[in-house]
């Protein structure tokens, strides 16, 4: 069964303005952190391990993948 996962989103100034958010469906946080490495460029790769580690985690019933997102 997938969880949810609530992601603050890694990127700094100015590469990101305001930072964000990005919800995925996986089903652990391996699989969290290969589908984040698949769909978005990982250049600081210290604040993307951290935003991965603390990443808010629920239960759900959604196919993997890329929920939504919220990034400037």
């Amino acid at each position: 069964m997938n969880k949810i996962y609530i992601v603050r989103y890694w990127e700094p100034f100015p590469d990101s303005e305001y930072g964000g958010m990005i919800v995925v469906s996986a089903e652990s946080r391996e699989q969290l952190k290969k589908l984040l490495k698949k769909n978005y460029d990982v250049t600081d790769k210290k604040r993307f391990k951290e935003s991965v580690n603390t990443a808010k985690e629920v239960n759900g019933y959604m196919p993997a993948g890329i929920l939504a997102e919220f990034t400037t």
